[in-house]
C-alpha cells in the first residue's frame, strides 16, 4: 500500500549528499555525508518537527536515512512535504549485527547509515507506506 507519490532516488553514484539521522527522544545527530570524498559533517539538533524541518530545508539533502523507531513517522512526513527521498533501515534485522561493535554512539549511527546507503546496502530497507496502511 502506498501513501502517495515518492520522490525518485538518484543512482547512489549520483549523489552528492546523504543525510543519516540518529534519531533520540530530545535531540537526534545528523551525519552529512559526501560519498565521493567520504566526508562527514556532524550536528546535533533538537528533535522538534519545526527544528527538522528548517535543517532539512536548509542542507536539501539527495537522500535522508534513519531507524525505524516511534519517531520515523513524522520524520518521513516532513521529508515528503519538502520533496526527499528517505529510506528507513530495520537495525534489528541481521544485516545490523551490533553485538559485534565496540563503540556505539550516536555520532557512529548517523555516519553508519549514511555509509549503507551510499553503498545501497541498507540493512532491509523500506518505504514508510510498508510500515502501516494509511487510515481510511
Amino acid at each position: 500500500m502506498d501513501l502517495g507519490p515518492h520522490p525518485t532516488l538518484q543512482s547512489h553514484a549520483a549523489m552528492t549528499t546523504i543525510l543519516g539521522l540518529d534519531l533520540g527522544k530530545f535531540k537526534c545527530v545528523a551525519c552529512l555525508y559526501d560519498p565521493q570524498t567520504q566526508e562527514a559533517r556532524y550536528r546535533t539538533i533538537a528533535t522538534d518537527p519545526d527544528v527538522l524541518r528548517g535543517f532539512l530545508a536548509a542542507h536539501r539533502p539527495d537522500l535522508v536515512v534513519f531507524e525505524t523507531c516511534t519517531l520515523a513517522g513524522w520524520v518521513a512526513d516532513l521529508c515528503t512535504d519538502l520533496g526527499l527521498a528517505c529510506r528507513l533501515a530495520n537495525p534489528l534485522g541481521e544485516d545490523w549485527p551490533w553485538s559485534k561493535v565496540k563503540r556505539k554512539t550516536d555520532r557512529d549511527d548517523a555516519l553508519k547509515l549514511a555509509r549503507l546507503a551510499a553503498l545501497g546496502q541498507l540493512p532491509n530497507r523500506m518505504r514508510m507506506s510498508q510500515l502501516a496502511p494509511p487510515f481510511d
